[in-house]
């Protein structure tokens, strides 16, 4: 974090001390918003969530060293201890995104926030290892992208840092403009629009203006990259009236996806084009739905001032990230670790990739509900089984209650009903795959984050928890 006094961060987040005068720290100390993982000399602000209320743990705080609790007005605990201030704010929440909002003034670098239904974290991660090439550049860590993670990514900002790549994610109206507001972003990336969260939208075109929300807080030179084959992200790239640059597959892309080929999961021949470059890689991974992340990150490298070669050179040691479609060459079978989350335009992409391989002796699907639908949740679990059927899998198993929909449709699109399979929850499906899977098999695990398929892959890959 970078160095401020504590009287700057008292006006910053409007606070009101209580504690010592004496031993005040010269800077204000790292942040952090768990008590367990306080360190000596840290601040640790408590902040009321859903399930947790920080307030409940000072008294752990205290035990593991704080130097600086910031606390609720009126909340109780706040009695001055020796060797500890006390800061009393109105909202703890507000309070950490006034000192990232500070911190991210005081840092004045470059920001690209990324946004969009699927796909930021990937394209974060992209985005990130072709530019670090010759920079030094600040990721979110994780999925850091929400009211409490973005505010922390951006306190972890050092001086040496000369860009910064940020996610930001959301679940209801509002949201993206408030983090949007707190880290001021230079460019913002613009992914799709897909049917995740509609339990909270009437449709996708209010998940449409809500990512595009972000377009309100564009700081100088304010560029903007968009999806140009998503029609809702290519509706809202219109209304920006400073610089934008499209990507995609279209032929009217900027940076465009020319032509791409995949015998297998581990290796995939592309052609990027771009304003005045093309590309030729060859990438560690497959999937179209992969390759929009990829053709972001070179229209964003570009934009930045990076040569082809320089680009050419950084996606050396690109990589997928942990559950996000790693492919694994387990026991003479290959998993398709696709796990971390799922909703019905992810999963209609990654079909498309099944149903063109074919270097595998058999297809074996792992599907499990799709969370947050909403009253659409039978009709889009119906919709995907209607499209497993169409790349004809030799086996469909399907895991959880709202995921029967996708057998029902798998079945009635003509998929045989001996080569489907329903289990409740992830362990049965795991301890069943242990017994079916074959050399050559490829198996693909795909589920929303709440259905725990990873315990599928750490079953196969022997981890007996």
């Amino acid at each position: 974090m970078l160095d401020l006094s504590l009287v700057e961060v008292e006006k910053a987040i409007e606070a009101t001390r209580i504690g010592p005068t004496e031993s005040v720290p010269a800077c204000f100390p790292e942040v952090s918003i768990d008590s367990r993982t306080i360190q000596p000399g840290q601040a640790f602000f408590c902040i009321k969530g859903v399930r947790h209320d920080g307030h409940k743990f000072i008294s752990a705080a205290l035990e593991r060293g704080a130097a600086v609790i910031v606390v609720s007005a009126r909340s109780e605990g706040t009695n001055p201890v020796d060797n500890c201030i006390f800061l009393e704010v109105e909202d703890t929440t507000r309070a950490l995104q006034q000192l990232s909002a500070l911190v991210r003034s005081r840092w004045g670098g470059p920001i690209v926030a990324i946004t969009g239904s699927m796909g930021k974290t990937t394209t974060k991660h992209f985005i990130a290892a072709v530019t670090g090439a010759g920079r030094t550049v600040h990721q979110t860590p994780g999925n850091f992208n929400n009211e409490f993670g973005l505010p922390l990514s951006l306190l972890a900002l050092e001086s040496h840092h000369q860009l910064a790549i940020l996610e930001l994610g959301m679940n209801h109206a509002g949201e993206i403009r408030r983090l949007g507001q707190i880290c001021s972003p230079n460019y913002a990336v613009l992914t799709n629009v897909a049917p995740v969260h509609l339990e909270f939208f009437e449709d996708l075109n209010g998940i449409a203006e809500a990512k595009g929300e972000i377009l309100e807080t564009l700081q100088e030179p304010a560029t903007l990259f968009y999806n140009i084959d998503d029609p809702l992200i290519r509706k809202l790239a219109l209304r920006h009236r400073a610089e934008s640059v499209s990507f995609g597959f279209d032929e009217s892309a900027e940076y465009r996806v020319a032509s791409y080929a995949a015998e297998n999961l581990e290796s995939t021949q592309v052609t990027i084009t771009g304003a005045q470059e093309v590309l030729e890689l060859v990438v560690p991974f497959s999937g179209r739905h992969v390759l929009y992340n990829l053709v972001a990150a070179v229209a964003v490298a570009s934009k930045l001032g990076m040569t082809p070669e320089s680009i050419r050179r950084s996606m050396a040691g690109l990589h997928l990230l942990p559950m996000r479609g790693q492919a694994k060459k387990l026991r003479g079978f290959t998993l398709w670790d696709d796990s971390y989350n799922s909703n019905p335009a992810a999963v209609a992409s990654v079909l498309e990739t099944i149903r063109d391989l074919s270097s595998y002796s058999r297809k074996i699907i792992v599907l499990a509900d799709m969370l947050e639908l909403g009253r659409k949740t039978e009709e889009l679990h119906y919709g995907v089984g209607t499209k497993v059927a169409e790349c004809r899998p030799d086996l469909l198993i399907t895991v959880g209650e709202a995921s029967l929909h996708i057998g029902r449709g798998a079945i009635d699109q003509g998929l045989p009903t001996n080569s489907t399979r329903h289990f409740d929850d992830a362990a049965s499906a795991a301890e069943y795959l242990e017994q079916t899977l074959r050399p050559g098999d490829l198996l693909l695990v795909k589920g929303s984050r709440g259905m725990q398929l990873d315990r599928i892959v750490r079953k196969l890959e022997g981890d007996p928890s």
